[in-house]
């Protein structure tokens, strides 16, 4: 009996390769030239024009700005708006509630955008740059409430306080952040500027981050979609292929938003050498997703920057007031509610929630009887825990796994 031929892709692969990849990649780069070409240029600029700070600040606000109107338009006065309100807040806002504060007032205000104010098309649009401007404005109230220093050096003040309006406004809409993201706290943004030197090591980080986004990018829409299409392939073979052409197109914005970053001099690590390293800083780790060890590590894996902002501005907040059961579930709400009303997105979210948290407490329970280091995190290298072998630990950890 003759045997069925095996099957193939639908589209050639010499199509995709020769066609496909490089015009993505122009696309891409087409779209987010804007980006990288503002990120560059504050960066040149600090790091080779002596000035105040106020005139970097400046400077920036007028880049974001720019950059905000090239990608959105008319929609860019919708920023505005909410900039005024929480600046307004945060100066005139009580000691201590003005983190809440902001924080209603950006869920409404997403809220309001989406069902009353701007059309469908157009939201669909904006609605990552409003997320990723409202957890730095959330963040900031916060920091403000709690004395960090936010008011910052030179024309910023000496202490912990409202910063300036134009150093508000650039951290708001900094270009190299604000479109893309990644999100990051007022004194990691003032990190661009420092003026740290141009180095070759900064460069090679940015074109890396750059280079991987791209890869990504290809991957998502030139391989993934035509890799087990149907009918050559069985229907889980196609879902698959759906969701990793969904999980790369989320890697290709992670890359991105880490190579405008560093591109515009945000993200470096100084070592106890006192040299300066670009390597990092992190948006996501790939890896961690696709295998990743429980899915809480998942979750933190998926956007870094997120999880912190959610960890350190929503659940320790709020575990002061409720267990950790609570703060762990109102969290993921805040995350949903940060998204907009999406019904499937929040389900989804809520969802993992509840997993994740089954899943923290069976590990732990777990680590305990067996005295193995089989968290939902990796332990500490000094953990009392028995088995810590390599062997021991994975053959615990693929016995979970398989409870997925």
């Amino acid at each position: 009996m003759a045997t069925a031929a095996a099957p193939a892709l639908s589209v050639p692969l010499k199509w995709i390769c020769v066609s496909c990849i490089p015009e993505v990649i122009l696309q891409g780069l087409y779209t987010t030239y804007p980006v990288l070409v503002s990120s560059m240029l504050i960066r040149c600029i600090v790091s080779l024009v002596p000035a105040r700070h106020s005139y970097y600040d400046a400077i920036a606000t007028v880049l974001g700005l720019w950059t905000l109107w090239w990608y959105y338009g008319y929609s860019t006065g919708y920023f505005l708006i909410l900039l005024i309100l929480v600046y307004l807040l945060v100066t005139v806002g009580s000691v201590g509630k003005r983190g809440i504060l902001v924080g209603g007032v950006c869920m409404v205000f997403i809220i309001m955008c989406e069902l009353l104010i701007v059309s469908s098309a157009e939201w669909h649009k904006v609605r990552g740059s409003f997320l990723v401007m409202s957890m730095k404005l959330v963040s900031l109230a916060y920091d403000i409430d709690t004395n960090i220093n936010t008011a910052g050096r030179d024309h910023r003040g000496g202490g912990g306080g409202v910063p300036s309006v134009i150093s508000y406004v650039s951290y708001a809409v900094f270009p190299a952040t604000t479109v893309f993201g990644p999100f990051v706290t007022f004194n990691d943004h003032l990190q661009y500027t420092n003026g740290t030197p141009l180095s070759l090591g900064w460069i090679f980080c940015a074109v890396r981050s750059l280079s991987m986004s791209l890869l990504t990018l290809s991957l998502s829409m030139c391989l993934f979609p035509f890799l087990f299409e149907e009918p050559f392939w069985n229907k889980w073979f196609a879902a698959y292929s759906a969701a990793a052409s969904f999980r790369y197109s989320h890697y290709f914005i992670s890359f991105l938003s880490e190579a405008t970053a560093i591109l515009s001099g945000i993200g470096y690590k100084i070592e106890p050498a006192g040299t300066i390293t670009w390597s990092k800083f992190r948006v996501t780790y790939p890896l961690d997703v696709e295998v990743p060890r429980s899915l809480g590590s998942l979750v933190n894996s998926w956007n870094i920057p997120m999880h912190v902002f959610l960890k350190n501005y929503v659940f320790k907040p709020v575990l002061i007031r409720l267990n950790y059961g609570g703060a762990f579930f109102f969290t993921f709400l805040t995350s949903a509610m940060l998204h907009g009303l999406n019904f499937q997105l929040a389900a989804v979210l809520l969802s993992i929630a509840l997993y994740a948290y089954t899943e923290n407490k069976f590990r732990y329970k777990l680590s305990k009887l067996l005295d193995a280091c089989v968290k939902d995190r990796p332990c500490s290298h000094n953990c009392s825990h028995k088995h810590k072998s390599y062997l021991s630990v994975s053959s615990l950890e693929c016995s979970v796994g398989l409870c997925h």
